[in-house]
């Protein structure tokens, strides 16, 4: 059996480039920044640090209601995302997550810098590989 108790999210973070978003973003945008993307969690980023965190959940139905520059990705956001440093314990984090039913946890280096992303189905694609 495989244990993940002294694994850092380093081990996890994704090799792909990271996608992100300005505040100033607009919903229709992100939508299709999202679906292209094919991801469900979008950081919003300045200067490259992390301000905010959107969903899918947080543009699907606003991208069908108004037109491109109504709203922008800081009125969707939820600010003040959870942020974790890429050295943080992989089991800490996940129990965080699940405790507090958060969906993505934003990585960042030693200078708060996003760096990746670790999702609830990175989470699950790691228990599948366990069981």
């Amino acid at each position: 059996m495989v244990y993940f108790e002294s694994y850092s999210l380093n081990n996890f973070v994704s090799k792909e480039a990271l996608i992100v978003c300005e505040p100033t973003t607009s919903a229709t945008k992100i939508y299709e920044i999202m679906q292209k993307s094919r991801i469900r969690h979008l950081p919003v980023v300045v200067d490259g640090k992390a301000i905010g965190v959107l969903s899918d959940r947080d543009v699907q139905f606003v991208s069908a209601w108004t037109s491109d520059g109504e709203l922008t990705a800081k009125d969707l956001m939820t600010p003040d995302p959870y942020s974790v440093p890429s050295t943080a314990d992989l089991k800490e984090v996940v129990q965080e997550m699940s405790k507090k039913r958060i969906n993505s946890v934003l990585i960042h280096d030693e200078k708060s810098r996003i760096v990746g992303i670790f999702t609830s189905t990175d989470a699950l694609d790691l228990l599948a590989k366990v069981i």
